[in-house]
């Protein structure tokens, strides 16, 4: 799954990569730009592996999202390639279910995606995704594709990476994979949209929030990302351990530098991110700072952004008499300088955020 962060990070701990803590084990993901890694772990609720529970009638009652279907192989391995307006779907896999339920929600997340980040213009070309029926084939495609990325994307226990635009994940559970893409889908758009630079923490907490969802009456998803179970439960056990990431340092964080911290680090990187751009969408009442972070989301990975960045950089050699990094100087340009102030004020909703 993807994940980014800066500092920027060299080709052996790349950009994007999803780490997916499901009840008993993580996954991870590597993505596009090799200079930021990123990870994430999906909130999956119970009423994702309940696809079906008003019946199949249920997933017909809308209209469908329309998808041309092709035969494909990997290897010898038959395959199918779905292709719908925004996606093409490379996969082993044979749940029929989840291939009825996977175009539906890539296409309601990218109109979710287009709500939060307009684009300037229309994708040139469908986004591409490559999901396996199984770990094996996973890996042996990313050792065919990656070179020597992949001895990093293979210590990826359960999940998927993006590289240079396109996401490739296995298939697991109905739900978790479903998270995955969702998650994935938002880097992607990213990536498509043309936005670059865009901070690790921005990235990957908005990316947290397309996790979890729920399925209409009609089988369509229905975000809602207060409603991320497991990101809810990792960050209560971060605050009742007192293992919370310091706002500086999470700030400066990326995805390797969360997985080389282990998985329980990894746990609360990403719930803790989750929790941030909860906290950053709030209303003024009760985030101070959040016509501030408005404006961040309007200049997203734009020159604006970044010169935005660089003039913050270079404003605190001046006052700190430190460079701080360029995913820090986004923070302190368009949310505050004051993070101390900001810290306390986040904390005090995380507690609330996971029920203390």
């Amino acid at each position: 799954m993807e994940r980014a962060c800066s500092p920027f990070v060299r080709a052996e701990s790349p950009r994007h990569a999803t780490v997916e803590m499901h009840a008993d084990r993580p996954t991870e993901r590597a993505s596009r730009h090799r200079s930021r890694p990123a990870l994430h772990l999906p909130g999956v609720l119970p009423f994702l592996l309940l696809l079906c529970s008003a019946g199949c009638d249920a997933l017909v009652a809308r209209p469908a999202v329309v998808v041309e279907r092709e035969e494909w192989s990997f290897g010898r391995t038959p395959g199918t390639v779905l292709k719908t307006p925004h996606y093409q779907l490379h996969t082993t896999c044979t749940d029929r279910v989840f291939l009825e339920l996977a175009p539906r929600v890539l296409e309601t997340a990218f109109t979710e995606y287009q709500k939060l980040i307009p684009q300037d213009a229309p994708p040139g070309e469908r986004m591409k995704i490559y999901l396996f029926a199984s770990r094996m084939e996973w890996e042996r495609f990313t050792r065919q594709t990656t070179g020597p990325r992949a001895a990093t994307y293979l210590k990826i226990r359960s999940g998927g990476y993006e590289e240079d635009g396109v996401t490739v994940l296995h298939y697991s559970k109905r739900g978790p994979t479903l998270s995955i893409l969702a998650h994935e889908g938002f880097h992607q758009y990213l990536t498509m949209s043309g936005r670059r630079g865009v901070p690790a923490w921005l990235n990957e907490g908005l990316a947290c929030q397309f996790e979890a969802f729920d399925l209409d009456k009609h089988g369509w998803p229905v975000f809602d990302p207060k409603a991320n179970t497991i990101r809810r439960q990792n960050l209560r056990e971060a605050l009742e351990k007192d293992r919370i990431i310091p706002l500086s340092e999470l700030l400066t964080m990326d995805a390797g530098s969360a997985v080389r911290g282990g998985e329980v680090r990894t746990q609360s990187y990403y719930a803790q991110l989750w929790g941030l751009l909860l906290y950053l969408q709030e209303s003024p009442r009760v985030n101070p700072d959040s016509v501030g972070f408005g404006r961040l989301l309007a200049e997203i990975g734009t020159e604006q952004m970044r010169q935005a960045g660089r003039l913050a950089r270079t404003a605190s050699v001046a006052t700190d008499e430190q460079l701080i990094s360029a995913d820090e100087a986004v923070f302190r340009f368009y949310v505050t300088h004051d993070l101390d102030d900001f810290e306390k004020r986040y904390r005090a909703f995380l507690r609330t955020l996971a029920g203390l």
